[in-house]
């Protein structure tokens, strides 16, 4: 129920002719918004802008009452409606909740570099033009703006999204058929358009964003000359990358002939990122190191980083040649550097020859405990027992 028009000149509905219950739209809900907002006001004067904004969010009625389809949720797991924002303003908690608020910290921006993407907007066939932008600072989001350049003549045709880190879609713009008039053109002046969002409220900034565009009515085209986001919110701290170690392969096998032959080299790739030291690389027992195929051959190597980053970097690795023949050996080598560690290369593999266990099963000839013959001996003694047999018929 709100005020109406004096006696017959209002809106009327209710008993009281003073007052309607028909009149709806931004001309009732931005002068009931603002009256609910000086009781807020009139309960904690210390309010600021932005506190008023975080209470309205918080206790917006979702539920009791209000249109039941089209919920969703963002990625802080606040209940948000395409039409409906986060629900319905309720008075009473609003003003509640303001009596005990304790003031928001200070409001920080963050801005991304521009993404001069100048790519071609697909005309009038669905496709989506996708790009994307990375922020590398933590902040609990309130305003979202982005800034969009597009030399499109008419930006009715496009329907623009920007989806967050966390997955929550922001539909920035719809496409709006058999528009524009002839003669008239809807492109904002210098192709430049800033839009706003407040779907992500408390959401972290963090992380990837993606941009979508899609030109839904064929005929004119254009392409996407740039675009940026610039973060409102509290809490702004940079994000610390995680360091990371790649190798490539994970496992290597050396065999070598005998323990004079030094074994074949086996190489393997070592990279880094996000890195706060070099690379200590350490091979087990048994197999030496180096970054050279000729050498110089070692137990354990440094490699260092740039920047954090460690470029694709080969090791080549062999058996230690004053190994005795007839062994297996395995191991593992080791890869650390600050905040990134554990990552290993599995090797394995054997050295043939004499002097310790054979690579294969069975007995070894002169091994001692079982000799064997001469491979003619067994024909040799069936002919002389065939001899001695004829022999003693020929006597009988």
């Amino acid at each position: 129920m709100i005020t109406d028009r004096t006696g017959s000149d209002g809106y009327g509905g209710l008993a009281d002719p003073d007052y309607t219950n028909a009149f709806g739209g931004t001309s009732a809900s931005c002068p009931t918004v603002a009256g609910v907002c000086a009781l807020m006001l009139q309960a904690n004067p210390n309010l600021t802008w932005r506190d008023v904004q975080h209470i309205l969010v918080r206790s917006a009625n979702s539920t009791n009452g209000v249109q039941a389809s089209g919920w969703g949720t963002n990625g802080a797991n606040r209940r948000i409606h395409d039409t409906l924002g986060f629900g319905c303003v309720d008075a009473g908690a609003a003003t509640t909740l303001a009596q005990t608020w304790t003031n928001v910290p200070a409001r920080q921006l963050v801005q991304t570099t521009a993404d001069a993407a100048g790519a071609a907007i697909p005309d009038g066939t669905g496709a989506t033009l996708t790009r994307t932008i990375t922020c590398s600072h933590h902040m609990d989001l309130e305003h979202v703006m982005i800034d969009f350049q597009s030399n499109h003549p008419y930006w009715n045709d496009l329907e623009i999204t920007l989806t967050s880190p966390s997955g929550t879609a922001n539909k920035l713009t719809e496409s709006v058929q058999g528009f524009p008039m002839p003669g008239q053109n809807y492109a904002p002046a210098g192709g430049s358009w800033q839009f706003m969002t407040v779907r992500c409220w408390d959401e972290d900034a963090a992380g990837t964003w993606t941009l979508s565009v899609k030109d839904l009515s064929p005929g004119a085209s254009g392409s996407l000359s740039s675009w940026r986001l610039s973060f409102y919110g509290t809490n702004s701290t940079p994000v610390t990358p995680t360091p990371t170690i790649t190798v490539n392969p994970g496992s290597l096998s050396l065999v070598a002939a005998d323990a004079v032959t030094i074994s074949p080299v086996k190489s393997y790739t070592v990279s880094g990122s996000n890195l706060g030291a070099d690379v200590d690389v350490l091979a087990p027992s048994g197999f030496e190191i180096a970054t050279s195929a000729g050498g110089p051959w070692l137990s354990s190597l440094t490699l260092a980083h740039s920047g954090g980053t460690l470029a694709a970097t080969t090791v080549h690795v062999r058996f230690d040649p004053n190994l005795t023949g007839g062994m297996a050996v395995s191991g593992a080598i080791s890869h650390t550097s600050a905040g990134a560690a554990g990552k290993t290369v599995n090797l394995s593999g054997n050295i043939g020859g004499t002097g310790g266990t054979p690579p294969t099963g069975g007995s070894s000839a002169g091994g001692g405990g079982c000799s064997t013959a001469p491979a003619g001996a067994p024909i040799a003694l069936l002919l002389l027992a065939l001899a001695a047999v004829r022999r003693r018929k020929s006597l009988a």
